[in-house]
């Protein structure tokens, strides 16, 4: 895979990272990076390879996988940790200097408004420091027409995962 510019120097080796496959949606497997590229390739991107630590026997040779790569840095606010990144569509200005989200309830079929910390912005992507946890499934479109308990639908089973 490869790994922009800006966040090639944020990862290391033998990281441990998760590994979803979006052909069976239940399925992590650990990974753990063996390689990070010293010389850039397409578009200032970096190759970095993952090694599963485990297998399973609906995986097959050449299958999308999506990783999540955690990485250490200093936000705004001075936080230094893992952050959760999302896309900018999915931020929205709440009353004074904060910023929400609209969380998805399965249960209830409604979205719920939640204050999220923005820590920064970079390529239409926004990194959190708090407020989302990993797998939460958050409105990314029509977020300005959108309130606090309103009913809604998923567009398709297919839900697209940033983090």
């Amino acid at each position: 895979m490869l790994v922009p510019e800006n966040l090639i120097q944020l990862l290391r080796r033998d990281q441990a990272l998760d590994v979803h496959f979006p052909v069976a949606p239940d399925m992590v497997l650990q990974g753990q990076i063996t390689e990070l590229g010293t010389r850039a390739q397409n578009a200032n991107t970096f190759p970095v390879t993952v090694l599963l630590n485990d297998t399973h026997p609906n995986l097959r040779v050449s299958m999308t996988a999506e990783v999540d790569f955690l990485v250490d840095a200093v936000g705004r606010t001075g936080f230094s940790g893992p952050g959760i990144r999302i896309p900018v569509s999915a931020i929205s200005p709440d009353m004074g200097q904060g910023a929400f989200v609209f969380v998805y309830d399965e249960a209830s079929g409604t979205v719920r408004k939640r204050t999220v910390q923005t820590e920064a912005i970079f390529n239409n992507t926004v990194y959190l420091s708090s407020g989302l946890n990993n797998g939460e499934i958050i409105a990314v479109a029509g977020v300005a027409h959108m309130h606090d308990g309103q009913q809604v639908t998923l567009q398709d089973n297919m839900v697209q995962v940033f983090n």
